[in-house]
């Protein structure tokens, strides 16, 4: 009777308290799986092994809005990427990018410091992020500025307004599931 309160009352263990060593991501992925609501754990298996194979890939977010940071990385955590690095300063994520490896970068264009479209330009120009996906998050309009944009090696611009489903059109070709 002990053990079913435990279960019923409180939250669901680390195992990082036996395993220290273990990424903080494996142990989000365990507790998801032992989540003590149907909703809270993973619909399928397929969903599972994407979690764990995206569990090593991590995200750089870049943009000056909270709120903007905080959709994107909700977003990203949905589509069950694990390791999102926010800055809402351009040049503290070109410092992160020079001590860090990320495996996608999303950026808004107006950052104090380094702006979107410069922080791109030297992703593109810096040989271990040549290839790095960049999509760019901004409300600009005009048709000029985004083909400048495109042309500096943004992969997609996506509006702030933005739906997860569109951010899905964008991140599935890259980052496909088993």
């Amino acid at each position: 009777m002990e053990t079913l309160l435990l279960h019923k009352q409180e939250p669901i263990p680390s195992l990082r308290r036996v395993y220290t060593d273990m990424p903080y991501e494996l142990d989000d992925i365990y507790k998801r799986m032992v989540a003590k609501l149907p909703n809270d754990r993973f619909a399928t298996m397929s969903v599972l092994v994407r979690a764990i194979e995206r569990s090593g890939l991590t995200v750089l977010v870049a943009d000056s809005s909270l709120a903007v940071r905080v959709h994107i990385r909700n977003t990203l955590m949905n589509l069950d990427f694990t390791k999102v690095l926010d800055f809402s300063d351009g040049t503290k994520a070109l410092h992160a990018l020079t001590t860090q490896s990320f495996d996608l970068i999303v950026t808004g264009l107006n950052l104090s410091g380094v702006g979107g479209q410069e922080l791109t330009e030297h992703l593109r120009q810096t040989p271990k992020f040549a290839d790095t996906p960049v999509p760019l998050i901004t409300t600009e309009a005009a048709q000029v500025r985004l083909q400048a944009l495109r042309r500096v090696g943004a992969l997609a611009i996506i509006d702030k307004s933005f739906r997860a489903d569109e951010v899905r059109a964008v991140h599935g070709p890259l980052f496909p599931t088993a």
